[in-house]
């Protein structure tokens, strides 16, 4: 079994989308995956998830609440779940000793930042201590990335000049975040929805006072954000594969 948790230093970096993506990736290479919200403020990948229960997510989500208590009844309980890969998506904004201690308990700990020069440097200075702590099982991934700009690439360059281990693949932004953990679906699926009106102008409701949406397609960039998560997700896999062959 694999644990990678999924960390973050400020809000707003894509942490609990990151987490989700990776997870449902997965699921969908036919691999046991169990998901961990251990916000317990905002249990936002929880509430993902469930938000619509006719997905196939073809995964389990559980609180971290209910995790523990698991644990500390049987402390193999996990490793008896026959699961692959679990994922936590943590609560964020951890200090440097709470990475260490994450980093050390997981196989891999990912870390999403946006390309902005304040997260960057933010970054930079809160990761170096990492390596001094002797911590190398950690990967930084640039999210939220525009499309007509070179931010990401330019902080993946800055990140790789400072010796701090990146994703090759960068996350291009796309509206469909906000979109896919509404609807409860993958970003992949989610789709934009424009209210309809009538001939004279005005919004259409339907006979309980409801607006009359229909869709008009994929958010934009969806697509192209997921197949970027699917590189996160062979690349990371084949990190992990090699630190097991080599012990």
């Amino acid at each position: 079994m694999k644990f990678i948790s999924v960390a973050g230093i400020k809000g707003g970096v894509g942490k609990t989308t990151t987490a989700v993506s990776i997870a449902k990736i997965l699921a969908d290479l036919n691999h046991s995956v169990l998901l961990i919200d251990s916000d317990v403020g905002l249990s936002a990948s929880y509430k993902w998830l469930h938000r619509n229960p006719d997905y196939p997510w073809g995964l389990q989500v559980r609180k971290w609440e209910e995790v523990r208590r698991q644990l500390e009844q049987n402390p193999k309980h996990l490793q008896e779940q026959g699961l692959d890969y679990v994922v936590m998506d943590t609560r964020g904004s951890e200090d440097i000793e709470e990475l260490v201690t994450l980093a050390r308990q997981s196989t891999l700990m990912v870390l999403p930042t946006k390309p902005d020069g304040l997260s960057v440097e933010g970054l930079k200075d809160t990761l170096t201590p990492l390596l001094q702590h002797k911590v190398r099982n950690f990967k930084v991934l640039i999210t939220d990335s525009p499309a007509h700009n070179s931010d990401g690439k330019d902080a993946q360059d800055e990140l790789v000049a400072a010796k701090l281990p990146v994703f090759a693949s960068i996350i291009r932004r796309t509206e469909a975040v906000s979109k896919a953990a509404t609807q409860g679906v993958p970003i992949k699926d989610a789709r934009v929805y424009k209210t309809l009106k009538d001939d004279n102008g005005e919004y259409k409701v339907d006979s309980e006072g409801y607006l009359i949406q229909k869709s008009s397609g994929r958010a934009h960039n969806a697509v192209n954000a997921w197949l970027d998560y699917q590189r996160v997700v062979q690349e990371l896999v084949q990190q992990l594969n090699q630190t097991a062959a080599h012990g």
